[in-house]
């Protein structure tokens, strides 16, 4: 999963009334690249099917400050058979640490970069869909999608393309973003493929499409965003 984000000084502008609002991008693009440069808390709930057909839901709470970086994450539903409680990452500059609670075990390792939500990085070219009322707030949803590389390297001779679907949830009176919701089927399945050709290399690339096509991958993640550019309360795990 994922982590956790003090407000920059060049924030103070979005926040700060009287101080640069003017100059603010208020459009769809500025307000996804404010939001990767802001400290908020959120909620992510996954959802993927196992094998047996049932839905597993993994719901996670988390902090994020964004410079110099700290996340804070704990693992809230379900409390039990997950492979860790909670995680507290932290980078700036060259050095970074992870930090993670395991049962009653907590242990330390570095940290080579840090994780964004879904779409970061990736050039996406948002298309207004609706408006749609989130917990109460009008929101406009925009519409995006972006490919992702699966397979090639040192294991796998295929190389596949899957499709990521993406909508985010802008509240219409703050014009910040709320929720994203991404959905992961067509990555899932893909790396379905790549695996199943892994562990079988007689297969064909279409005997393991065929068989992938006969399991249902649906899986997709929901972010909702809280407290953005408020008074963020790290919590600091120690090892």
């Amino acid at each position: 999963m994922k982590k956790i984000f003090t407000a920059m000084l060049c924030l103070a502008a979005i926040i700060i009334p009287g101080c640069g609002n003017s100059e603010r991008d208020t459009g769809i693009e500025g307000i996804v690249d404010d939001f990767y440069k802001s400290d908020y808390e959120y909620q992510l709930t996954r959802k993927t099917t196992g094998e047996n057909g049932d839905e597993i839901v993994v719901v996670y709470e988390g902090k994020v400050i964004d410079s110099p970086y700290e996340e804070y994450v704990k693992v809230v539903e379900p409390q039990e058979g997950t492979l860790w409680s909670e995680c507290y990452y932290t980078k700036k500059g060259l050095g970074g640490r992870l930090v993670m609670r395991t049962n009653d075990e907590v242990t330390e390792q570095a940290l080579v970069k840090r994780e964004y939500p879904y779409g970061y990085g990736e050039n996406l070219k948002f298309v207004a869909d609706r408006e749609e009322t989130v917990d109460g707030v009008m929101c406009e949803v925009y519409k995006a999608e972006y490919t992702q590389t699966v397979g090639g390297g040192m294991r796998s001779k295929e190389t596949l393309e899957a499709v990521i679907s993406q909508e985010y949830y802008v509240d219409k009176e703050k014009k910040q973003l709320t929720m994203i919701y991404t959905d992961l089927e067509d990555l899932y399945r893909k790396n379905a493929i790549i695996n199943c050709m892994i562990g079988d290399s007689s297969l064909t690339l279409e005997t393991a499409q065929k068989r992938a096509d006969a399991e249902d991958y649906a899986a997709n993640e929901t972010l909702k965003i809280f407290n953005y550019n408020g008074e963020i309360e790290m919590t600091v795990l120690e090892p």
